[in-house]
């Protein structure tokens, strides 16, 4: 509810909970932060509306007119749908604003309705409707469906082709003309009530042919409605029947006649009494569809029941049954000709009447259809194998990642482990080329494995601060050595105009201009590549850029540029064997590419060299405030100076030699005491045998594979271990197959030491001194906590801030998650899950000094051991605030460092 001046003056529960559920954690804009309070009462929502930017900017402009219009008396009511996405899915909204008076004074109330479901029918039946049209068109009997209120909104191309008429000459209601117009008061009044009452019909009357001609066709019609039961029209066929009329018009005239017309039809004509017990008329081909002659037919009339195969008999049977009370009936069944071979048989019966409605006989039409259906088992076949090879394309995909990232987790191991080493700058240089072109090598077999997510459109991508120009600068770097082996001039051109610090996904945009650059270098032997960045466009929130890769090569011939970004394409067979590749990535470039909002092209001509280019949308990143803690930090900790870890002992079970060396190397070189072990079981073992703080688990061994050892180890007594998956797996279901076996994070091969170490600090809760963070019961008594307390964690790290950074950035990457899974588990009424997530909080707020933000989720954490989720739901607005507070103290201590830095 809403005050004259757009101030909110009260909301009921279901507001706060949708106002809680979709708070922004981010600052909105500098010096302000977004809570739920913004949309509570004392706020303006039509301020909130205003200051809206981004993809709602123009929903919360629209809505706050509409408020300002009704608060005016312009409008007396006004509703808007619009879309609302929570950080779990899609949604969308009916908000309706309606004015009273209070004291002569206007005030609002707003009502937002989720019309989620209602939106996901309608977009069903879309695509239904959609799948309808496709089918529609390719069937040969005409087909047409109307609205709720009759008029027409599809007619396939049978329709069409039979009566001469434009979809929009049927669309604009001229089908009634078609109609013989002795023939159109009844089909129309008929019709009408259809609608009326939503009720199907049929009818029969003369339609009006495209070359002039009256035919009769017989019209069917079935209400169709939505999933929820709303009418929303006809759906009809028309089938010329004109032969059928004329041959019942011939057999009332003539019998002769009659006789004359059936055997001259290809289908199978049958009469028989109303009792069934005799046959009154068989058509000629039945002899050649049933393998059986006529007269055997007439004399038994029960043998062609004989003829139907075994598993269909009886279905036909009740099928016979319905046409002799007077049905029309639609029946497929297979026959058995007496020589073996099985036929498909289509079978269509309809009742024959006299003057009085009375049945008098049943006559029908039957055909052969067999090929139809080997074509439709052929289909059916074809899908199958389909899905089956994509399954095994699942698997071999799968199996590929786990065979080509073990051995490269000693490569980029060992690499990582070399650069800690003393070299010389030249050496330095090869090994993190080296490491790069591991890095890369990497990063091309996870688009290999996502590429069916990719061309679904279902890539993610992220949204975090990245210096433009350094992004490009390492494409270049990473290329220069290729290029430099060639002769080529390898350089980058970039505007000063574009800012230096966007918001965007760095690695997809790394991702894309090393597939141009690299492409361009591997199809130019001499001249030069540019590499070339300038400004698109520049608004108050999106910074668009262009990018252009041009080189001297060999250039492409214009007749081949319109498949280059088509899977596996090369413009020339020659290519592949010259120069190598697979033609993919120019494919999985063009999707990344307009999943940032971009497009791109191809400029070239046949040995005159050829220009890459897309456009890229970027966010404005704040100008005048340092970038935030976690970017900040990211490249502190990007060559760890002094190991993170301080004696705590990691229990390693890994059974290949290489994996077990590499990490053995680096948890050495992080400081940590690492004992390994071959399989699960001898895991197992080990831990009831010594005391470990962490495992490090792989998934694959023999005799007890990684989850089977954790299910013993959640068994034992030693159930409340962190272990970590460590897995050359790296399909987008193995994380969350290792968290649902009881793992509690996941790390894939090859492990680079940064992450190594920040997965290490997130779950080891010994401190490096050798000193346990102050439990519940030393700090319960304490009248105030800090919020956060940098001196003690500096004391525990040994003064040493770039592990300081490491801790931090991780902390404040993960505990927002944490939060949000406590929240999820509280709101399954899950105590259990409560207390497991505020358990981890816990521990994470007191290895990095956040003692407030301890003391409060060691309360909740010991309600939820008591299963009082209402003092679960009365501690966690104090627990936010506590995490909050925090996340400021750090981001002020990281601030006041760096501005005495460059002090």
């Amino acid at each position: 509810m809403l005050d004259q001046t757009g101030a909110i003056i009260a909301v009921n529960r279901a507001w706060r909970d949708f106002a809680e559920a979709n708070r922004n954690p981010a600052p909105a804009e500098p010096g302000m932060t977004s809570s739920p309070a913004m949309f509570c009462e004392g706020a303006s929502y039509l301020e909130v509306c205003d200051r809206t930017t981004g993809p709602e900017a123009a929903e919360a402009a629209a809505f706050a007119m509409g408020i300002r219009a009704v608060l005016r008396g312009e409008l007396a009511q006004y509703s808007k749908e619009y879309p609302c996405d929570s950080p779990w899915e899609k949604r969308w909204f009916m908000c309706g604003v309606t004015r009273f008076f209070i004291n002569g004074l206007p005030h609002i109330v707003i009502e937002h309705i989720n019309i989620t479901e209602r939106k996901r029918a309608e977009e069903a039946l879309q695509e239904s409707e959609e799948r309808f049209r496709i089918m529609a068109d390719s069937c040969p009997i005409a087909i047409w469906v109307t609205d709720a209120e009759g008029a027409n909104r599809f007619v396939n191309r049978a329709y069409l082709d039979y009566c001469g008429k434009t979809p929009e000459q049927v669309e604009a209601g001229q089908w009634k003309a078609l109609i013989h117009p002795q023939d159109a008061p009844e089909f129309v009044e008929v019709f009408e009530r259809s609608l009326r009452e939503h009720l199907p019909f049929r009818n029969e009357a003369r339609l009006q042919r495209a070359d002039g001609q009256w035919r009769w066709a017989e019209t069917y019609a079935t209400p169709r409605r939505s999933p929820s039961g709303e009418f929303l029209g006809l759906v009809g066929i028309c089938r010329d029947i004109t032969d059928r009329r004329q041959a019942e018009q011939a057999l009332k005239t003539s019998e002769e006649k009659f006789r004359q017309l059936a055997e001259n039809i290809h289908e199978v004509f049958w009469m028989m009494n109303a009792e069934g017990t005799e046959i009154l008329y068989v058509g000629p081909a039945y002899e050649q569809i049933w393998g059986r002659t006529c007269a055997s037919l007439y004399s038994s009339p029960m043998d062609w029941l004989e003829a139907i195969h075994p598993e269909d008999r009886e279905n036909a049977h009740a099928i016979f049954i319905r046409q002799l009370q007077g049905e029309a009936i639609d029946s497929e069944y297979r026959i058995l000709t007496p020589d073996g071979q099985e036929r498909w048989i289509r079978d269509r019966a309809f009742p024959v009447r006299d003057q009085s409605g009375q049945l008098i006989r049943v006559a029908g039409i039957a055909e052969e259809i067999t090929e139809r259906k080997r074509y439709e088992t052929a289909l059916i076949r074809a899908r199958e194998d389909a899905d089956a090879a994509n399954r095994a394309n699942s698997r071999f995909l799968a199996n590929m990642s786990h065979e080509i990232r073990t051995p490269m987790n000693g490569v980029i191991g060992m690499n990582q482990l070399l650069l800690q080493t003393h070299l010389t700058p030249d050496q330095r240089h090869y090994v993190e080329v080296a490491q790069d072109s591991g890095r890369t090598l990497l990063a091309l077999i996870d688009d290999i494995l996502d590429l069916s997510k990719i061309e679904s459109g279902k890539i993610i991508l992220e949204n975090a601060s990245f210096d433009l120009s350094h992004t490009v600068e390492e494409v270049i770097r990473l290329l220069s050595i290729q290029a430099g082996a060639k002769g080529l001039c390898l350089e980058a051109r970039i505007s000063p105009r574009i800012p230096r610090i966007v918001r965007g996904d760095a690695h997809r945009l790394r991702q894309v201009l090393t597939n141009l650059s690299a492409n361009a270098v591997k199809f130019t032997d001499r001249g030069r590549v540019t590499l070339d960045a300038d400004l698109e466009s520049l608004s108050d929130g999106q910074v668009t850029v262009r990018f252009a890769v041009t080189d001297t090569g060999i250039g492409i011939a214009q007749e081949q540029i319109a498949a280059l970004f088509s899977p596996f394409f090369q413009a020339d067979a020659s290519t592949t064997r010259r120069y190598g590749g697979t033609g993919l990535g120019l494919a999985i470039s063009k999707q990344l590419v307009e999943k940032m909002g971009g497009n791109i092209g191809v400029n070239s001509r046949p040995g005159e060299g050829s220009t890459f280019w897309f456009t890229a949308a970027f966010e404005k990143a704040a100008s005048r405030r340092p970038p935030p803690p976690a970017e900040q930090l990211t490249e502190v900790a990007a060559a760890p100076s002094i190991p993170p870890g301080y004696g705590e002992k990691i229990l390693v079970a890994e059974d290949n030699l290489t994996n077990r060396e590499v990490i053995l190397a680096q948890l050495k070189k992080l400081g940590y005491n690492a004992h390994a072990v071959f399989n699960g079981a001898e895991a197992v073992e080990a831990l009831q045998d010594g005391n470990y703080d962490l495992v490090l688990m792989d998934c694959a061994m023999p005799v007890m594979d990684g989850y089977e050892a954790t299910h013993r180890i959640r068994a034992s007594a030693h159930a409340q271990i962190p272990i970590v998956a460590l897995t050359a797996s790296a399909m987008a279901p193995d994380r969350e197959r290792c968290l649902a076996e009881g793992m509690d994070d996941y790390l894939a091969k090859p492990v680079e030491l940064p992450r190594l170490a920040k997965t290490l600090a997130r779950w080891v809760s010994q401190s490096a001194s050798g000193e346990t963070a102050p439990t519940p019961r030393e700090t319960a008594g304490a009248q105030t906590a800090p919020a956060f307390d940098a001196d003690s964690l500096l004391r525990r790290l040994r003064g040493d801030r770039n592990l300081a950074g490491v801790v931090l950035k991780a902390f404040l990457e993960d505990a927002p998650l944490q939060l949000e899974q406590l929240r999820a588990r509280l709101a399954e009424q899950d105590a259990p899950g409560v207390r497991l997530y505020s358990h981890a909080l816990k521990g994470a707020a007191a290895n990095v000094g956040g003692e407030a933000l301890r003391q409060a989720a060691y309360a909740i954490e010991n309600a939820a051991d008591a299963r009082d989720l209402a003092a679960v739901t009365s501690g966690l607005p104090a627990l936010e605030a506590k995490l909050l507070e925090l996340k400021l103290a750090i981001e002020e201590e990281c601030c006041a460092h760096q501005n005495h830095g460059s002090d």
